[in-house]
Formats: structure tokens, sequence, C-alpha cells
């Protein structure tokens, strides 16, 4: 989903509505009745490589953000992780 695709000769090219279509082809084929957009999955890998410490800069690289902003938007870190980095990086000396 994030791999940069050759470019495409002439007119035809790779649209979002296509990859749409495609998703969801692939999802009825797979027994799911949800509805599951494409952008979601952005969104959930953004997090995700967020949550598991991955550099924001990194996110937003392979997200293709031209704004570090956008990036951070979908790049929430999670309570639980924030508690965590929280807990091991602030350790007062005993």
């Amino acid at each position: 989903m994030f791999i940069p695709l050759p470019p495409r000769r002439g007119l035809c090219r790779l649209h979002y509505t296509t990859l749409e279509g495609l998703l969801a082809a692939y999802l009825r084929a797979a027994g799911v009745t949800r509805r599951i957009r494409f952008h979601g999955l952005r969104h959930t890998a953004g997090t995700t490589l967020s949550d598991r410490g991955v550099p924001l800069q990194d996110i937003q690289d392979l997200l293709r953000h031209k704004s570090p902003k956008t990036t951070r938007r979908y790049a929430r870190v999670a309570k639980e992780r924030l508690a965590e980095v929280v807990d091991h990086e602030l350790r007062f000396p005993e």
C-alpha cells in the first residue's frame, strides 16, 4: 500500500477510487463484511508505527506527507505507550 508505483505511460494512472475498489474486492473475497476504507488503513499503519517507536520523520516519508503536521495527526501516540515512555524515561534515582 505504501510502496511507490512505477510511472504509467499516457493518461492511465492508478486512481484512489481504483484502490478502494481493489480493497473492497479483496475484502469480499476474504469474507470480510465490515467496510474498511483504504485511508483508514494508512491511519492505522501510521498510528501503529508511532506506538512502536518509529521516528515521525520515517512515518512521514513512508506516508509521503509534505508537512510534519499532517503526520502528527495520523501518528497519535496511544495513552498506554505514552505512560510507558514517561515511566521509563523519567525514573528518579532512589
